[in-house]
């Protein structure tokens, strides 16, 4: 692997800086390639990763991080670390929701069109 080299650009440039910057450049390529394949224990694959009490690396499944709220959203787990969504009635544009009242701000007028 070739080496990371920045050539000076001005007579103006603090010494060594452009060295050290490469330094630290081809210690980052070092490390990624070092990196590359390798496989953590204790985590899974397609799924988040997290951090345990103990502070080691540990799988999570998005139901871990999203909670619903009661009559408004529901979160299903799918059982493969994702999770679906759902309201609790459709509200598709050929859908007719029903709501046992609806209240306008500031005593609004509220018109409500059945079809046109």
């Amino acid at each position: 692997m070739a080496d990371f080299v920045v050539p000076p650009r001005n007579k103006n440039e603090v010494p060594g800086f452009n060295q050290e910057l490469c330094r630290i450049v081809n210690g980052m390529i070092t490390l990624i390639a070092l990196l590359d394949g390798v496989v953590l224990g204790g985590v899974s694959a397609s799924r988040i990763v997290a951090t345990n009490a103990a502070v080691q690396l540990v799988s999570a499944d998005l139901n871990d991080w999203i909670a619903g709220t009661t009559s408004q959203v529901t979160v299903t787990d799918d059982g493969d670390g994702s999770v679906t969504l759902s309201l609790p009635q459709s509200i598709a544009t050929t859908s007719t929701p029903t709501f046992s009242g609806i209240k306008g701000k500031n005593r609004a007028k509220m018109f409500f069109y059945t079809g046109i």
